[in-house]
């Protein structure tokens, strides 16, 4: 119960403002094919994204929750006195997301940007619905570029990463993406 109360406030109490804010900057500096890519993202989830980054996500939104405010190493966040509370907690978690097929299976696959508290970087996931619940095909800190050429019927992928350097070229190889330097 405490770990569903926990994620329910993560994903549904978002600050829409301040995540619109991440989600316009957060791009500003990406080649423009990457920001044309992220053009047809919403902010936010549906049902179906909610319930595969629940499926698939809990344990990286725990720990960073878990990590970020409850260490003792704490410094760094919004954290307040408060006499009336221990203290008031101020924690939002961004997504930008995007559901498309893209195995040409007729079922949509979820592609989740994600901001978190006290992360130097975004990450960026791929989830697929398997048999009864959602897996991770791909999670990665660069951002995930879908190409018009497939590999296993899967379309292949251009991973930017920071700093500058060529994207890595990622197939699919029958069970997960594999990269290698562009």
């Amino acid at each position: 119960m405490k770990t569903f109360l926990i994620l329910f406030v993560l994903l549904f109490s978002s600050s829409v403002l301040a995540c619109e804010y991440w989600s316009k900057g957060v791009l500003e500096d990406r080649p423009l094919e990457v920001r044309n890519e992220f053009a047809d993202y919403n902010l936010g989830v549906n049902y179906i994204e909610a319930d595969a980054i629940l499926d698939t996500l809990t344990d990286v939104l725990v720990k960073n929750f878990r990590h970020f405010y409850l260490s003792p190493f704490f410094h760094m966040g919004d954290w307040e006195e408060n006499p009336e509370n221990r203290w008031g907690l101020n924690y939002q978690v961004c997504f930008l997301t995007k559901s498309m097929d893209i195995n040409a299976d007729g079922k949509d696959e979820v592609l989740v940007y994600i901001h978190m508290p006290g992360e130097r970087t975004d990450t960026h996931y791929l989830l697929q619905k398997g048999s009864t619940r959602w897996k991770e095909i791909m999670g990665t800190s660069g951002i995930i570029y879908i190409q018009e050429t497939k590999t296993n019927n899967y379309y292949d992928i251009n991973l930017y990463n920071c700093c500058g350097y060529e994207p890595s070229v990622c197939k699919y190889d029958g069970s997960k993406y594999v990269c290698a330097d562009g």
